[in-house]
């Protein structure tokens, strides 16, 4: 197209309109307008060789190998580079900055290790030493750092602070109230119960025990208690199906009415479950053999390793833990009705049909002798698959149902925990609130607020292999301790964990009773209160000095249960982050699956307004480099698709039409069809 001419001033690229002020300017004639650029042919005049168009549409071609766009704005060439080919574009980005200046949080960790340099003594050459430890630093730079004014202060002040947290004492306030002291009040409490109004569940034989049990010893009252338990509640054998060998193959008629029974037969069991069931993608299930399984679920839960970071600081003794359950606790506490029985097959309804009077009696003379009888504590184990066509034994959810009677104490000590301990705000899992909510807007803030205003972010998400099965029993007794629970109490965990066995149960097999040595019961109502406490030494002990800044709040870590995720500002932090979690882990008998862990790293182009995902920076962990995304990388956050720039958008009305459709194939009655949908 050759070059218009407007009230004779020409122009290859843009006309310039030079008249009245009214009169309306003529439009620019151009096939392939805007930053979308133009494929095919370069235009040429008239003239022999290229024109002045097609040199400058030449100069602004995509240099992507293999791509042919062109463009005629620097502008759009460079949208088109961040959509079309975004990790190239990242890859050719200069981010090397020659004099960086020095941040908050570097300045933090440079002085916190001169600190700690100067503690451990024998250091000659103390620039030398912190070179070491910040690579990416002069020695020239960290010299002028060290020898401004702001920054010696900043040493001075660290030292002192060091000097006082070494002279405070470990132990708490006050002194920890002795085992008579809470078996007195249970005793007082059990006195202080009202006589039962009817003669069912051998009540008389009951009252007996209770009148006389603060004369005898506790071996005395255990042995008597277990014996009324067993009279009232007569232990059932649970009924297991038995394998189907050479069972008929049933036609499509058959074998559709017998999906409908299975489904109708979930559906009276508990109906929320039914219609979740039929709508997770838990589909393919191949599960192990007996053979296969059992010796890798023997293995895990007995194969702990017996280490502790020990107690550290305690925190004062909350007494309020260990008191009498009373009868308003076993009220809110009691299990639904559709909730399964232990191996002891007593059921929720058998439960509810005892009076809260004589439960509350069962309950306080159980934590009087500080154990629970030992068929109480037998359990059994269902291995659950995890996702679509799992097939391994590692796909498959360990859960654990136990006696119906112990769930309801350790229910009611599960509660007292989370309302009365203080735990760290950034653990979101097993609290009053939508946490994962929570977290999945944080990470999306995080992300999107750096990325827009070209701040660095290093992040990390840490994948724990088996952790709630693998914790060690001995960093549960030392952690307990720590957070303030009573003696008598701990004693009664760590009893209750060392007389526990299970028997692992899938579809149409039972193992033989094993007896774990490591790992907590998913299925315990204590169990996720004690993992919170886990986690909670972990973020406690991570560094302060370190983190993401955004709106004056620094944040450098967010868990949900096993899954953490760390942020810093600093290659060096992130780092740092990393080497103390998987320190402390390893104490508590936990390993990190660094195959299955990853970092992003968001980094801002030096004197430009750009933030680049550099997958070059990479960081350590258990002696294995950790795999760095790209920005086109995207990964799931707690079941939501998130990339480096935030989160990912979805295909709503697809997920939607997919449910649908299962709802409709499903074998369901119209009513129950309407009832899924108000869900």
């Amino acid at each position: 197209m050759m070059a218009q001419t407007v009230t004779g001033v020409a122009s290859p690229f843009r006309l310039k309109y030079v008249g009245p002020k009214n009169t309306k300017k003529p439009r620019m004639i151009n096939q392939n307008p805007g930053p979308s650029g133009s494929r095919g042919p370069t235009l040429r005049s008239g003239s022999a060789g290229p024109s002045t168009l097609e040199t400058a549409v030449s100069e602004l071609a995509c240099e992507f190998a293999g791509c042919e766009r062109t463009f005629t704005t620097k502008t759009g060439r460079g949208l088109h580079y961040r959509k079309a080919h975004p990790d190239w574009y990242d890859e050719r980005q200069n981010t090397t900055n020659i004099k960086a200046r020095w941040n908050e949080e570097e300045t933090l960790l440079l002085a916190r290790k001169e600190v700690e340099l100067i503690k451990q003594g024998g250091i000659r050459f103390m620039n030398q030493a912190l070179l070491e430890v910040f690579p990416g630093r002069s020695l020239e730079a960290i010299k002028g750092k060290r020898r401004q004014a702001d920054y010696k202060e900043l040493v001075i002040s660290m030292v002192h602070e060091q000097d006082s947290s070494d002279s405070t004492e470990e132990v708490g306030i006050e002194e920890r109230n002795d085992e008579d002291y809470y078996c007195k009040a249970i005793a007082d409490y059990i006195a202080s119960l009202p006589a039962p109004s009817t003669e069912g569940f051998s009540s008389k034989k009951l009252i007996s025990i209770c009148e006389t049990f603060a004369q005898k010893n506790k071996e005395t009252v255990y042995q008597e208690l277990t014996l009324y338990l067993q009279e009232i509640f007569p232990t059932k054998k649970l009924k297991h199906r038995k394998p189907d060998i050479g069972a008929k193959i049933l036609s499509r008629k058959q074998a559709r009415r017998a999906e409908y029974a299975k489904v109708q037969d979930l559906w009276q069991k508990n109906r929320n479950k039914c219609i979740r069931t039929l709508l997770d993608d838990i589909s393919e299930v191949k599960t192990p053999s007996k053979e296969v399984m059992v010796p890798f679920w023997q293995t895990v839960m007995t194969s702990g390793e017996d280490v502790t970071p020990g107690c550290g600081k305690k925190r004062q003794e909350v007494k309020e833990l260990w008191s009498p359950v009373t009868v308003e606790e076993i009220k809110n506490s009691k299990p639904a009705n559709t909730t399964s029985a232990g191996p002891d097959g007593v059921t929720a309804r058998l439960i509810k049909k005892m009076s809260n009077n004589l439960l509350a009696r069962i309950l306080n003379l159980i934590m009087w002798c500080g154990k629970a009888p030992t068929y109480l504590l037998q359990s059994i184990t269902t291995l659950i698959p995890k996702k679509a066509k799992a097939n391994l034994p590692a796909d498959f959810r360990p859960i654990t149902v136990s006696s119906v009677i112990i769930r309801t104490l350790h229910k009611v000590l599960a509660t007292r925990m989370s309302n009365l301990l203080k735990f760290d705000q950034r653990q979101r899992a097993f609290r009053p609130t939508d946490g994962c909510s929570d977290n999945v807007f944080l990470l999306d803030l995080l992300l999107r607020f750096h990325s827009k205003n070209h701040k660095p972010l290093y992040t990390a998400s840490i994948d724990i292999a088996k952790a709630f099965d693998s914790v060690s029993h001995n960093a549960i007794k030392d952690t307990l301790e720590m957070m303030g629970i009573p003696e008598p109490m701990i004693a009664y965990i760590t009893n209750a964990y060392a007389r526990s066995s299970t028997k692992l149960g899938c579809s149409q097999w039972t193992s033989e009773s094993i007896q774990p040595t490591c790992g907590v019961k998913q299925g315990d109502p204590m169990s996720p209160v004690i993992f919170n406490m886990i986690i909670e030494r972990l973020l406690i002990k991570l560094p302060n000095d370190i983190g993401a800044r955004i709106d004056g709040i620094k944040v450098n870590a967010a868990a949900f249960a096993d899954d953490m995720l760390l942020f810093s500002s600093t290659p060096t932090g992130l780092q740092k982050l990393l080497n103390v979690s998987v320190e402390l882990l390893q104490q508590c008998g936990l390993k990190v699956n660094a195959s299955k862990c990853f970092t992003v790293a968001l980094r801002n182009v030096p004197h430009e307004k750009k933030t680049i995902v550099d997958k070059e920076t990479v960081f350590e962990c258990q002696g294995r480099i950790l795999p760095a995304l790209k920005r086109s990388d995207d990964w799931k956050y707690l079941g939501i698709p998130f990339t480096p720039e935030g989160r990912a958008k979805t295909n709503a009305s697809g997920k939607l039409r997919d449910a649908l459709e299962k709802l409709t194939k499903a074998p369901l009655k119209p009513q129950q069809r309407l009832f899924a949908l108000r869900m």
